[in-house]
């Protein structure tokens, strides 16, 4: 099952890279039945078409998840 992760900002605000990540969709795929497992791609929106660019890329920022841990 999908999890719908949020991305990890830089303590200094980015507003390019705030837009990059507004037009684009990650897809977490947790288990890879003969693969790497936890893999996190990324997409482009582009739903004035109603679909997203095929051409997806790895996420290069950190993820965190989308519950808090408390120790």
């Amino acid at each position: 099952m999908a999890r719908c992760p949020a991305l990890c900002l830089d303590p200094e605000f980015n507003p390019y890279q705030a837009q990059r990540f507004r037009d684009s969709v990650i897809l977490s795929v947790e288990k890879n039945r003969g693969g790497q497992t936890s893999v996190d791609l990324e997409f482009q929106k582009h739903f004035e078409y109603s679909c997203f660019d095929a051409n997806g890329r790895a996420v290069q920022e950190k993820l965190i998840e989308e519950r808090l841990y408390n120790d």
